[in-house]
């Protein structure tokens, strides 16, 4: 190369080439942003905005994922249609949640194996592969559990729901792997069938969502469902002479119950509510009047997290009858329908989301109950990719493959400031920032 021009490209500004997408196009579409649209390879800039990148298939072509760095958010998560094993749960997997047993960073679980009143460790081993051990037996009818960190001593507690014994069970969790039992609450004429926690007031002092009613076990679910009784779901508040009703937010019954603290909503619950077939939202800034956001014969399992990482709280719901696992997006507040994203083989029970296989991206968890199994469905990729505002990043939209592949060294890069050669960019690649990555009847009793 002559020497003038090698010391112009040596003096070429470091912002010539970063804040920049790096965009390519493998297979049958393209990809949208703001006014644009991306069909080949293409340079966009993050400097002064964040952008937001929309794969749309050509006809006949479906999008498949994003490769290369992982975008800084998305809008809508791309699963995995097979699914991971995490355990077995002998007496019926009734139930999950995740919690960090050994503080190692990796997400574990803990499950309640119904019939033989087992409550089981699975422990991840850091590939999002599970090893199972029993830590506490002969519970009465354990029908939910919820996590919160009720000592403030950054490992997050176990609340259990025993059902059959109208109590819940508190084990405190010493960062080590162990949860030891601590306390029994007990409650006048509850009958505590699903749970959740949280310090409402941010007071250190840990407040109880319970669900309660009264059925008939004797038979199968929907013998249960149908003999439902004095059923309601309230808040609960610690006094000196133990947990008292401060609010009632509605007369269903909840067969699972999630809750997170809002800086614009307060409070915010969500509840499988299988005796009026409705999945609903309570929020207190709407003074819990309740949003209902799915539907179906027997909702079961539900769950909050941000499954796209986009700031707001998703929805995913399981559903015993007609078996659906189903994710409902959170858009600024507003709720979208239900996507499904699975059906598994026999009536749905848990919902728990997190990041199983450490890949970067949220995974959903589920249980059959008959099947007596607990498995996850990977995400593999955001569905509309966020990059924020600055960000330094290459990446590629996957399609089905009926057209061509990405161009090679010797095509142009376009660019939406400009075209340059693929040799000048490789040449100028040492200045890019990479990114770290890339309704059978059963017996139920």
């Amino acid at each position: 190369m002559n020497k003038k021009l090698c010391a112009i490209l040596i003096s070429l500004p470091f912002s010539a080439f970063a804040n920049q997408i790096t965009l390519g196009i493998a297979g049958n579409g393209k990809v949208k942003y703001g006014d644009e649209t991306c069909s080949d390879n293409c340079t966009i800039s993050t400097e002064n905005n964040n952008v937001m990148l929309s794969p749309s298939a050509n006809a006949g072509g479906s999008f498949s994922h994003w490769s290369g760095q992982q975008c800084d958010y998305g809008q809508g998560v791309k699963t995995n249609s097979e699914r991971t094993l995490i355990g077995k749960a002998s007496g019926g997997a009734k139930t999950l949640a995740t919690i960090d047993l050994d503080n190692d960073g990796d997400s574990d679980l803990l499950g309640i194996s119904l019939f033989k009143g087992q409550l089981v460790k699975y422990r991840n081993q850091g590939d999002g592969t599970f090893i199972s051990s029993t830590f506490a037996s002969s519970l009465k009818y354990p029908s939910a559990m919820a996590t919160h960190d009720m000592d403030q001593d950054g490992f997050s507690d176990l609340f259990v729901a025993e059902y059959g014994a109208q109590q819940v069970r508190v084990y405190r969790n010493d960062g080590a792997g162990q949860l030891a039992e601590s306390e029994i609450i007990k409650i006048p004429d509850i009958n505590p069938y699903s749970i959740s926690a949280t310090d409402l007031n941010q007071d250190g002092s840990t407040e109880l969502i319970i669900s309660s009613f009264s059925a008939d076990r004797s038979g199968d679910l929907f013998q249960l469902v149908n003999s439902i009784q004095n059923q309601e779901i309230s808040i609960y508040e610690k006094s000196p002479d133990g947990y008292v009703k401060s609010q009632n937010i509605a007369n269903t019954a909840g067969v699972t119950l999630d809750s997170y603290l809002d800086g614009e909503h307060g409070l915010v619950i969500v509840s499988a509510e299988i005796d009026t077939g409705n999945v609903s939202v309570y929020r207190s800034s709407d003074d819990f009047s309740g949003i209902v956001v799915d539907q179906s014969n027997a909702p079961y399992g539900v769950g909050f997290a941000d499954v796209d990482d986009d700031g707001d709280m998703d929805i995913v719901t399981a559903h015993y009858g007609p078996y659906s696992l189903r994710i409902i997006y959170n858009i600024e507040g507003s709720y979208s329908s239900a996507e499904q994203i699975g059906k598994g083989a026999d009536g749905l029970t848990a919902v728990q989301i997190a990041d199983y296989n450490l890949d970067g991206y949220k995974d959903i968890a589920t249980g059959e109950f008959n099947s007596q199994t607990f498995y996850y469905h990977a995400a593999e990729s955001y569905i509309d990719c966020g990059v924020v505002k600055g960000s330094t990043i290459e990446l590629t939209a996957n399609f089905s493959a009926n057209s061509t592949a990405i161009p090679n060294a010797e095509e142009t890069s376009k660019s939406s400031g400009g075209t340059f050669h693929s040799w000048l960019i490789a040449l100028l690649g040492f200045v890019f920032i990479r990114k770290s990555v890339n309704i059978k009847t059963v017996k139920f009793k």
